[in-house]
């Protein structure tokens, strides 16, 4: 059953990552199996509504998630056992403000209202793949990658 990974990074205004679906060999090996981009809220102390999940930068965690069907947001993927929150989806939405603490995915990283930050593209399309490729449940590690980087530095090329 493959996992999630996800890598981000914080900017002031919002949280940039990589989303990607894990696989792995009778050997041990963990690779990437699929990769798309994450938005989230930037770090605000895990404050309801206003904040990125845990960890704060510089640590790392690992939740469960499952497939889910959300009244509000249709198919999605539940973030459990996030300490603090609850409700934590990962769903479609295009701008940082379209989440309200929860994870969006999109398949390509631009600008695409002008405000000066990251958006997505196709995030529903990238939605539904993710879920197909998810699986039923599994678990979720969460990372920080170098907290002076840009969003432009992040790549879609594995694990990392």
């Amino acid at each position: 059953m493959p996992d999630l990974a996800l890598r981000r990074i914080q900017t002031p205004r919002q949280t940039v990552g990589i989303l990607s679906v894990i696989g792995g060999d009778s050997n041990g090996t963990r690779y990437s199996l699929w990769e798309c981009w994450a938005l989230e809220l930037p770090w605000e102390e895990n404050r309801n509504r206003k904040s990125c999940i845990p960890p704060e930068p510089g640590e790392n965690a690992v939740f469960r998630f499952e497939r889910h069907e959300s009244p509000r947001f249709g198919r999605c993927i539940w973030v459990k056992d996030v300490p603090g929150r609850s409700e934590i989806l990962i769903h479609a939405g295009n701008y940082v403000s379209d989440t309200a603490g929860c994870i969006l995915v999109g398949d390509t990283p631009t600008d695409l209202n002008g405000d000066g930050l990251t958006d997505v593209t196709r995030s529903q399309e990238t939605l539904d793949e993710l879920i197909g490729r998810a699986g039923e449940s599994g678990s979720l590690q969460v990372t920080w990658e170098d907290q002076t980087a840009d969003p432009a530095d992040l790549s879609l090329h594995g694990v990392g």
